[in-house]
């Protein structure tokens, strides 16, 4: 059990609900529930000062900038800190101002891992033309990462960045992030890009809707619809109904299962969700390979299932391959395939 809450990044929400119910819980359980509380807490903490020092820094220097997920989800989500797991913060910049902002978050002590630093100039043109951000770690484990996109597939929710910010607050902390239709829309379209292999996605989208009206997820939904990524959004809506007690309108959880795209990235969440014992989405059987897949069934559009398929085809660091695949365009990853399944015969 342990071992799930862990590898679903749901310790600190666990822990407070449990702790804080008339649960009676064995010594050993108490004991490690109130320090996970008190270890996710303090992170959380951590990542919301380092969240508002760095976001203060680009201000000063004039850039505008948003947090994503993290701690401004925690308190849109639960309305205070110190509950939820954050490996990294996620800024959101404007795309001209992404050369100042990645000196100015190196400055501040980060080192540059993806891309890395001594990638070569036509690979790290090819990770502008097709990623959404960069990686910076520090030496004590923070991770940032700078987004100048929402998305590696420039076809997903194309506009939404450029939208007005929305300020969420819990003293002494302020954040700037997407407004609240936005930020569920951005979070649906993460999740299911993810297989929602984390519980913890699945519980902020939850909470979120929790906090809106029957009539507002109905029109939740129609936004989706407008924005082409309604089967990312559905799955998520009916995720929620089915395993943390979300209420839907009358009739709208039988319309949302009758969706045939919409059960089947249902299933292949509920695959990745409950599936491998604690094992993470990589390590399971097909586990990437219906992740992949769900790719193409989450959004509609000709645009978007193009560029899907172009990131997929041409995109040589996310498939592991260096810049000597390249001359082989499309076919390189197909070529590695073969490469490999030779090299595999040989050494048997």
């Amino acid at each position: 059990m342990r071992k799930l809450i862990v590898r679903h990044r749901v310790a600190g929400l666990v822990s407070h609900a449990l702790l804080t119910t008339n649960v009676t819980l064995p010594e050993d359980m108490r004991v490690w529930c109130a320090s996970q509380k008190d270890a996710v807490g303090l992170k959380e903490l951590g990542a919301a000062a380092e969240a508002r020092r760095l976001t203060q820094i680009l201000a000063k220097e004039g850039i505008a900038s948003r947090v994503l997920k993290g701690p401004a989800v925690s308190i849109a989500a639960f309305g205070r800190l110190g509950l939820r797991t954050n490996r990294d913060l996620d800024i959101l910049v404007d795309v001209s101002d992404r050369a100042v902002a990645s000196r100015i978050i190196s400055d501040q002590g980060y080192d540059r891992v993806e891309p890395e630093l001594m990638v070569s100039a036509t690979a790290f043109a090819d990770w502008l033309h097709n990623h959404k951000d960069f990686v910076f770690a520090r030496s004590d484990g923070m991770l940032v990462e700078l987004h100048w996109r929402l998305f590696n597939n420039r076809a997903l929710l194309p506009t939404l960045h450029r939208c007005a910010s929305h300020r969420v607050t819990s003293a002494p902390f302020t954040f700037d992030t997407l407004p609240p239709t936005e930020n569920i829309l951005y979070l649906c379209v993460h999740g299911a890009e993810h297989a929602w292999s984390r519980l913890k996605w699945l519980a902020d989208v939850a909470a979120l809707l929790r906090q809106m009206k029957g009539e507002a997820i109905t029109e939740l939904l129609a936004v989706a619809r407008r924005e082409n990524v309604y089967p990312a959004v559905a799955q998520a809506v009916l995720l929620c109904a089915r395993h943390l007690g979300l209420v839907l309108p009358s009739g709208m959880r039988g319309r949302l299962e009758k969706n045939v795209r919409v059960r089947i990235l249902v299933s292949i969440a509920e695959r990745s969700l409950f599936a491998g014992n604690g094992q993470e989405l990589e390590e399971q059987r097909f586990g990437s390979t219906l992740k992949n897949l769900g790719h193409y069934l989450m959004a509609s559009g000709a645009h978007f299932r193009r560029e899907e398929l172009r990131f997929d085809l041409m995109d040589l660091p996310a498939a592991g391959l260096s810049d000597n695949f390249r001359r082989f365009g499309p076919f390189a990853r197909l070529v590695m395939l073969v490469t490999r399944h030779r090299l595999d015969k040989m050494q048997r």
